[in-house]
């Protein structure tokens, strides 16, 4: 309404949305990490099996697209 002042400051208002903002990155990455070490445990899993020497290139480059999901979600738009 017209000439009535704000419930919460412009300020406070940046303030709270920016909160959200890092508090739902933070609950991503922690979904992230817990789903990689799945993800990282069927690559080990794999690595451990008698076919390990088929597969070995293939685990590696895995391995690698791991580390770069890793970059990728952790320096993620906020």
């Amino acid at each position: 309404m017209r000439d009535e002042p704000e419930a919460i400051s412009l300020a406070d208002q940046l303030a709270l949305a920016a909160r959200a903002r890092r508090t739902e990155h933070e609950r991503q990455l922690g979904e992230w990490n817990e789903r990689r070490a799945a993800i990282q445990r069927e690559i080990d899993w794999l690595h451990s099996q008698r076919f390990q020497v088929d597969v070995s290139k293939s685990l590696r480059t895995l391995r690698r697209q791991l580390a770069r999901l890793d970059k990728q979600i952790a320096g993620g738009s906020r």
